[in-house]
């Protein structure tokens, strides 16, 4: 976008307010830029947890093979989430996401 024609006129389709601004001081000013919240991690209070994406679960059971501490079948042969994951067994709710052979369990983190 220009600010001016080539014969130096200013371009009728701006503001005029900002061409006036223009005009009397030879600059854009900006407004101060608004800070950023800084993003807060309290490591304390995240867990995670095994999610379960019912539409693609097909019952096969790995995961309660994998992890049969944290994940219970019913009935029907389909996982169970008892809890969220401790940490200490971060490594083996990772293997029973990627035992899932149609990728229906996932870890999500919770705050």
């Amino acid at each position: 976008m220009t600010f001016a024609d080539a014969d130096g006129t200013w371009n009728s389709r701006l503001d005029p307010g900002l061409v006036d601004m223009i005009s009397r001081t030879g600059a854009i000013e900006l407004p101060e830029p608004m800070p950023v919240p800084a993003r807060r991690r309290s490591r304390g209070s995240a867990k995670n947890k095994l999610l379960v994406d019912w539409p693609n679960c097909r019952a096969h059971g790995l995961c309660h093979e994998v992890l049969p501490e944290l994940i219970d079948r019913d009935e029907w042969g389909y996982p169970v989430v008892l809890d969220d994951i401790p940490s200490a067994r971060l490594a083996a709710a990772r293997d029973a996401v990627r035992t899932c052979p149609t990728l229906a369990l996932r870890i999500v983190r919770k705050t």
